[in-house]
């Protein structure tokens, strides 16, 4: 499988990041067969031009490789028809999920997963990047590691290996879902909160989940919820799912986490 390399969500400022080469450096010493197509650029014309350039070349996968908060500028400029017809996959995080949640309304496969950057200080042995490799191969996914944190669900391979979850960051879901409410009947709504994108601190945190549960209660329930990592400074991640649980659980659906460092998950 070839992965074509693109950095949408902080203009290409990955270039000039310190984990840029160490991140090649990383897929070739994996034999990852990949091709960069991360350019620097505000210039929305540039930016599509680019992004079309990879549409149309022989690549399997386009990896989002970092995350931000730029993707939004383009979204509504993308053509979604061709990138369909294209028949690529796509995997991202956080800033990615603007475009993994429209792309579902065109039934274009998208996948939640890590990004590039300090991509060594998140895997710094063969043993915790194995899922990675894998996937970037030969799109082969593991096996999803999950908790349960409230309810009952029924066997991962169930909804892990259908097209049976779409979300991702609380915000930009909130957003898109508002405007374009996408059916969540049959599905698993995924969520995840982080400040890196957005600067978003903990008291924003219930807020945020307050005017989900406003949109939620208009709207036809998912059959559960998934939590993704999420952090927020000063506040561990078993701290954030609690405050995720309190908001979320009296729907009485299945609430479970996983965490992408170390999972792939089909959109």
């Amino acid at each position: 499988m070839k992965i074509g390399l693109i950095s949408l969500s902080d203009n290409g400022n990955f270039l000039n990041h310190d984990s840029y080469k160490e991140g090649l450096n990383f897929l070739d010493e994996n034999n990852i067969n990949y091709e960069d197509f991360i350019i620097e650029s505000d210039k929305k014309e540039k930016i599509l031009e680019n992004f079309y350039k990879i549409i149309e070349l022989d690549v399997d996968l386009v990896w989002f490789v970092t995350g931000g908060n730029k993707l939004i500028n383009i979204l509504g400029f993308l053509d979604w028809e061709k990138i369909k017809k294209s028949g690529k996959k796509f995997i991202g995080f956080s800033d990615f999920t603007h475009f993994a949640y429209v792309a579902n309304l065109y039934g274009i496969e998208c996948y939640y997963g890590p990004g590039l950057k300090n991509i060594l200080k998140f895997y710094p042995s063969i043993e915790n990047r194995e899922f990675l490799c894998s996937f970037l191969k030969n799109g082969e996914l593991k096996e999803i590691n999950y908790k349960i944190l409230f309810g009952n669900i029924e066997s991962s391979k169930s909804f892990f290996e259908k097209k049976q979850i779409i979300g991702g960051h609380l915000n930009i879901f909130i957003f898109l879902h508002s405007f374009y409410k996408v059916s969540l009947k049959n599905k698993f709504l995924f969520l995840e909160f982080h400040p890196s994108s957005f600067g978003e601190n903990k008291e924003n945190l219930e807020y945020y989940l307050e005017q989900l549960v406003f949109i939620l209660e208009k709207t036809e329930l998912p059959k559960g919820f998934i939590l993704g990592h999420s952090i927020l400074e000063g506040t561990d991640e078993n701290k954030i799912n609690k405050i995720f649980l309190k908001k979320l659980k009296n729907f009485n659906l299945p609430i479970i986490y996983v965490n992408h460092f170390y999972n792939i998950i089909k959109f």
